[in-house]
């Protein structure tokens, strides 16, 4: 029985945590709509911190509440981003859990997806230099006319469950995965 601890804002507060779930998995969702990596970073952490213990896997998406208003504003760029996002990463560490970060996920919006990729491509450079676990996903949401595919959406941005299915078996076979290679250690 793996504990899996879900960190981020909109589109892991509204994840499905029966499909990790598998009968056998202990999931806490501890997603929030609208934050920032900031705001979560210097507030919701230090609470789970205190009140979250033995977690086996730590699965992280954030940063689109913040890509958006800088999208809107022109005031931060992917840079910035990957700079809060690594401030925070030094308070996961706390929980003594393997990490595993998922891209931001496609809209249905060319401009926003402009920069959703650039943060995503800095995001798994951070990962790579880190030897944290990044779930190369983005790409298997898209369509041919690289937007969030409409059998993945029901708005245009959100995943729908069918999105939710596949990231969610993404994340099962990664963790299978790693659990194996932990044991031929």
């Amino acid at each position: 029985m793996e504990k899996i601890l879900l960190l981020g804002d909109n589109t892991i507060e509204q994840f499905p945590i029966e499909l990790l779930e598998n009968g056998t998995n202990s999931i806490i969702n501890a997603g929030i709509k609208n934050i920032g990596i900031t705001l979560y970073h210097n507030d919701v952490l230090p609470q789970l911190q205190k009140k979250v213990q033995e977690i086996d896997y730590i699965i992280i998406q954030i940063g689109i509440t913040d890509l958006i208003s800088a999208n809107k504003e022109k005031q931060i760029n992917a840079d910035e981003l990957i700079q809060r996002f690594k401030r925070m990463l030094l308070d996961v560490y706390h929980f003594r859990a393997s990490l595993i970060i998922l891209p931001i996920f496609p809209t249905q919006d060319e401009k926003l997806n402009q920069t959703i990729k650039e943060f995503n491509e800095k995001l798994a450079q951070e990962c790579f230099e880190s030897e944290i676990e990044f779930l190369e996903i983005y790409d298997l949401l898209l369509d041919k006319n690289d937007l969030l595919k409409t059998t993945y959406t029901e708005d245009g941005f959100n995943l729908s469950y069918a999105g939710y299915c596949l990231v969610a078996n993404q994340i099962t076979e990664l963790i299978k995965l790693l659990n194996n290679n932990n044991y031929c250690m």
